[in-house]
């Protein structure tokens, strides 16, 4: 099976633990400040960005995951235009 080395994996790990931190945070913010003030003129700007980084952070989290499926599933090594 190809692999990654471990730093590498290390590495893609790290990162998806941190987009699944950005979305946590920008739903949490999301849900606060529209639990507080609704969805208002003032508002809806601010519950629109935090949607769309939320958004933009799961689309990265499964580019993620589908390239680790991708190079688990590549024999006999990972081709060099994936890594």
């Amino acid at each position: 099976m190809a692999k990654l080395s471990q730093e590498m994996t290390e590495t893609v790990w790290s990162m998806k633990r941190q987009l699944l931190d950005i979305v946590d945070a920008a739903k949490a913010a999301e849900f606060v400040l529209f639990e507080r003030w609704g969805e208002t003129d003032r508002t809806i700007s601010y519950l629109e960005e935090l949607s769309s980084v939320a958004e933009k952070a799961t689309n990265r989290f499964s580019q993620f995951s589908s390239l680790q499926i991708r190079i688990a599933n590549s024999q006999p090594a990972v081709p060099a235009d994936m890594l």
